[in-house]
């Protein structure tokens, strides 16, 4: 059980996140409008009962989450991610990781919903190692 408390990797990135927050309320944003025209063209054409139950259905299903989780210190565990020493998010074998090595960050992302937790890092090779060598194996 000590094993799995093993810290693989820990960083603080409040610089890094900050310096991307521009982008990040622009995603925001921009699937909060595609959601809008979404639920909109629907009402349109399927009526507003219908197309607000399909509206529910894509948003826990398809649609990605428009808020993303960016901590600005985590430490990454075999058993998945501790976010600001307040909140432990578990990372599944099914999820995927994908770096973006201009703007120094590793999204973690879910097969259906997309990108749900942003882990900015000086070195996001070195952490994309880390979950594809220890967590996502």
């Amino acid at each position: 059980m000590e094993k799995d408390r093993e810290i693989l990797y820990e960083e603080e990135v409040s610089d890094l996140k900050s310096a991307d927050k521009g982008r990040r309320i622009f995603r925001t944003i921009a699937i909060f409008v595609l959601e809008i025209f979404f639920i909109l063209g629907m009402a349109l054409a399927l009526g507003i009962l219908v197309s607000a139950i399909i509206f529910l259905i894509a948003v826990v299903l398809v649609i990605p989450a428009p808020i993303l989780v960016t901590p600005s210190h985590y430490r990454v565990m075999k058993h998945g991610i501790d976010c600001d020493g307040r909140k432990m998010m578990p990372i599944k074998k099914d999820y995927r990781a994908s770096l973006n090595e201009r703007r120094k960050f590793v999204s973690i992302l879910h097969k259906r919903r997309g990108e749900i937790i942003r882990l900015y890092s000086k070195d996001p090779s070195k952490l994309l190692g880390v979950f594809r060598s220890h967590i996502l194996k």
